[in-house]
């Protein structure tokens, strides 16, 4: 044995035939006398043939034969030796092998019934799996229904797949299967989901990724139901600014400096001396009740500074239509203040945004010294 493995090793045709005709029943010798004879451009299928009696457990010699069966347009004998790779070995490579093999064939039904059998075993990036599924299909029902198993991991990485191509509407489908049994690894996928449907105007969608997230305990956030009349997140802002889904985005800005101070429900907003004439500050998403009057009001108080050009800002998403604009008086002066606001959306406003901005007006300077915000309400008016 030791001098037929001195002889295998050689990388010589001579030596891998002389290895096998003294180990005629070693599968592995018979194996590296193929590969020797296919890299010289020689045909190496009865060494492999002949290995797969020898150890019919090897799926990838079954594999290698199924490919060579297909070039040659064996079509039977290659589809036979991928399901003896299949029966020898359970794991993804003869999946994977088989669901090609039927898109190759055009056979939709069983490319559909072995992507979803690869997906029911596969880890890692699935991304290439998907693709082929939406080649044989192009229906993203007919695929989730048919190919896509409720494997949390799978879900996740199919909703990222989704969204990253576009397909929001089968992609929402998809997160609707994957909240009730998604895990902390998925939760940036439903979170970025949210986002990007909200970017859509796709509100409805939006809305079930959040709440359910926050129902499962996977997002710490407000539960957002507009019927309610309250529909600021993380208005007293007690959370970190994330900027995703229905949270506060916090663009960066060159000498403003934005302050959480939960403790008082409030931020502080601080101008130093490059700050810009214009730039927004903190902005989030809001889901209003069309036709409906509303209520927004806050406390403030500057240090050394007045309030001018400093004002909160709501528009609709889609028109960018200013439904109101409450921003401090122009005079500088150290105590709190309250100012409020009342406006009316129209018959089809649902999704808006609120804004935090500063634009320099007319005949004044760049503000430098800080700003604190408190109490931030939006409500339905009385």
């Amino acid at each position: 044995m030791g001098w037929a493995d001195w002889l295998s090793h050689r990388g010589t045709l001579e030596g891998a035939r002389k290895s096998v005709g003294l180990a005629p029943g070693n599968s592995v010798y018979l194996e590296h006398a193929a590969e020797v004879a296919e890299a010289s451009g020689g045909n190496g299928i009865l060494f492999r043939e002949r290995a797969a009696i020898a150890n019919p457990l090897d799926s990838a010699n079954w594999i290698t034969l199924a490919t060579r069966a297909e070039i040659e347009n064996r079509s039977g004998e290659a589809e036979r030796d991928l399901l003896r790779a299949y029966s020898a070995d359970h794991q993804f490579e003869p999946r994977w092998s088989l669901a090609n093999f039927y898109f190759r064939r055009g056979d939709r039904e069983r490319a559909l019934e072995w992507g979803r059998k690869t997906l029911e075993f596969g880890s890692g990036d699935l991304s290439a799996v998907f693709q082929l599924l939406w080649n044989v299909s192009g229906n993203g029902t007919e695929i989730l229904e048919k190919a896509i198993p409720s494997r949390p991991l799978v879900l996740g990485q199919y909703l990222q797949y989704l969204d990253g191509s576009g397909r929001l509407g089968d992609a929402s489908g998809v997160a609707q299967r994957l909240v009730p049994i998604a895990r902390t690894e998925e939760q940036d996928a439903l979170a970025m989901h949210c986002s990007r449907c909200l970017d859509a105007g796709r509100v409805d969608e939006a809305v079930a990724a959040w709440n359910g997230m926050i129902a499962r305990g996977l997002l710490n956030g407000d539960l957002i139901k507009p019927e309610a009349g309250k529909p600021l997140e993380n208005a007293n802002f007690a959370r970190n600014f994330t900027g995703v889904g229905f949270d506060w985005s916090e663009p960066k800005v060159e000498d403003v400096v934005v302050q959480r101070q939960p403790e008082t429900s409030g931020i502080r907003i601080a101008f130093f001396a490059h700050a810009p004439e214009n730039c927004g500050i903190l902005g989030e998403y809001i889901v209003l009740s069309p036709h409906r009057k509303y209520r927004l009001q806050y406390r403030y108080e500057t240090t050394g500074m007045s309030g001018a050009g400093i004002r909160w800002l709501i528009s609709v998403r889609t028109t960018r239509t200013v439904l109101t604009t409450l921003g401090p008086p122009d005079a500088a002066d150290s105590a709190e203040h309250t100012v409020v606001s009342q406006f009316e959306t129209p018959p089809a406003c649902r999704l808006a945004t609120i804004e935090l901005r500063y634009d320099r007006e007319p005949g004044t300077v760049r503000p430098q010294g800080s700003i604190r915000f408190s109490h931030l309400e939006l409500e339905f008016a009385p």
